[in-house]
């Protein structure tokens, strides 16, 4: 009995040594906190088997079948647990690794968004940096306007003295002898020439005389910018111009055509880096104009290079401000060309190709007026007289003398005022009538406009004449003054007031 229960012991007992594997085995492979309900299943199930063991009469077969049984049986639920802790611990390795890769997928999208981000941010800047600079060069711009356009006006206002002094004598105040009319009347010329020089600068202060529209012969303006032209174009650029003597005149500030001009022979010359043809031409709008000009006469001045050309994208955003292919380019020159050709009812066209040239072509509509309307006053006729008396209102004392020098010298009683204030003053003061009222539009203390009110109010026979190199009336019914009212745009010649005068003084009432 003594070797029954000495053989139940051992097989007990290395039971028990191979649940205490099977537990380090666990313990390896799962750690503790996974295997303590298995360790106690199984010493539970080790203390039944004792149990019984201790009971069973282990010398018969009976009993040694018994405890076959149960070894095979805790065998197999032991194989059975620890394969579904396999099983577990492969579905959890695999729910893991799935987490792990949505994770990655998440991080690098989150890291792809970042990158674009800072590459936005970065772009973003850099523009920001870009119009920071044109904002600075274009108060550069406008400060240099305002200094050429302050110092111009003076220069012009000089240049008025000398021309209305020459008009004077060769009026016939002291012209003396052919030779020295002749010798006035090439003051005049070079004067005119100069004025032209300084209308163009004028373009460049806002709000200035140049930016009034006038008749213009745009033959007369392109000769009298050819060797301007020229220089800008350089020694190594053929230059040609092509007039037509047949074309009308335009209705268009002399400035701003000069502008218009200058930007687009500056793009011309920028285009032949190593030299080539400038071309410019004057022609009417053709029989067979597109839509834009149909019904309507233009005068088309092209100019045309052969340059290297431009791409369909290039050409797409030429007017658009700020773009420019060139390196210290600002991008506004075909921006303001654009701008003037817009507000005088004009357009501009460009064709181009990749290595064969450009050709712009502008579109300035024509006057439509009748021919006497186109004529210039002829320079050296004797001008009109009158005996009329003219009040002259002008806080300019430059333009002021010369208006009055002029108009006394046809023949007129001139009466002077600084505003609009005083010229109501005097025109209450003076005891006869007065005829016509010569007044600028902006002064000081009250303006042309408003001193004109009154005075018709009180003398309904006056005529007005407004004289501005800041506003221009509308060319189709002068609808920013009283319908009787005329206009003359500065800077104006003695000619040119005498006619202007004479014409209104004419009209019936």
């Amino acid at each position: 009995m003594s070797f029954t229960y000495l053989t139940a012991g051992l097989i007990a007992g290395g039971l028990q040594l191979a649940v205490a594997a099977y537990a380090l085995l666990l313990n390896r492979r799962f750690g503790p906190g996974r295997v303590g309900w298995s360790l106690f299943c199984a010493f539970a199930v080790l203390a039944t088997a004792h149990g019984v063991l201790s009971l069973l009469p282990l010398n018969e077969p009976a009993g040694l079948e018994i405890l076959y049984a149960l070894v095979a049986l805790l065998l197999l639920a032991g194989l059975m647990h620890l394969d579904a802790l396999l099983k577990q611990r492969q579905r959890a390795e695999a729910a893991e690794s799935a987490r792990r890769e949505e994770l990655t997928t998440q991080v690098e999208k989150q890291t792809a968004y970042l990158v674009r981000a800072v590459d936005a941010l970065h772009a973003e800047i850099e523009a920001h940096q870009r119009l920071e600079s044109q904002f600075v060069e274009t108060q550069k711009m406008a400060i240099l306007g305002q200094l050429v356009g302050g110092i111009t006006k003076d220069l012009d206002s000089a240049l008025k003295k000398i021309t209305a002094s020459a008009e004077l004598l060769l009026a016939g105040t002291g012209g003396g002898t052919p030779a020295s009319s002749q010798h006035t009347t090439d003051i005049v010329l070079a004067v005119e020439r100069a004025s032209l020089l300084t209308a163009q600068l004028m373009a460049f202060g806002p709000g200035q005389a140049a930016q009034t529209p006038t008749l213009l012969d745009l033959n007369s303006v392109v000769l009298g910018m050819q060797s301007l032209l020229r220089r800008q174009a350089g020694a190594d650029v053929e230059f040609t111009f092509d007039p037509n003597r047949d074309l009308g005149r335009v209705n268009a500030p002399p400035a701003g055509v000069a502008q218009v001009l200058m930007n687009l022979v500056a793009n011309a010359v920028d285009a032949m880096p190593d030299g080539g043809r400038l071309d410019i031409s004057l022609e009417a709008t053709p029989d067979d104009a597109n839509s834009k000009t149909a019904g309507r006469k233009f005068a088309v001045l092209s100019v045309s290079d052969t340059g290297t050309g431009m791409t369909d994208a290039v050409k797409a955003r030429l007017f658009e401000p700020f773009f420019t292919t060139k390196p210290n380019g600002r991008g506004l020159g075909l921006v303001v060309c654009w701008t003037i050709l817009k507000q005088i009812g004009g357009h501009i066209e460009v064709s181009t190709a990749l290595g064969q040239g450009t050709v712009f072509k502008v579109y300035f509509p024509l006057a439509d007026l009748p021919p006497e309307r186109l004529e210039t006053p002829d320079q050296t006729a004797a001008l009109p007289r009158g005996t009329e008396t003219i009040l002259v209102v002008e806080d300019d004392p430059s333009v002021r003398q010369l208006a009055t020098r002029a108009l006394e010298a046809q023949g007129y009683n001139v009466l002077i005022a600084v505003d609009g204030q005083e010229g109501l003053k005097v025109a209450r003061e003076h005891g006869g009538r007065i005829h016509l009222v010569l007044a600028d539009v902006v002064m000081p203390q009250m303006d042309g406009r408003a001193m004109a009110d009154w005075l018709k109010a009180v003398f309904p026979d006056i005529k007005i004449l407004f004289t501005s190199g800041y506003v221009a009336p509308d060319p189709t019914g002068n609808s920013l003054f009283d319908s009787g009212a005329g206009f003359l745009p500065k800077p104006f010649n003695t000619p040119t007031l005498a006619h202007k005068v004479r014409e209104i003084l004419d009209q019936a009432r």
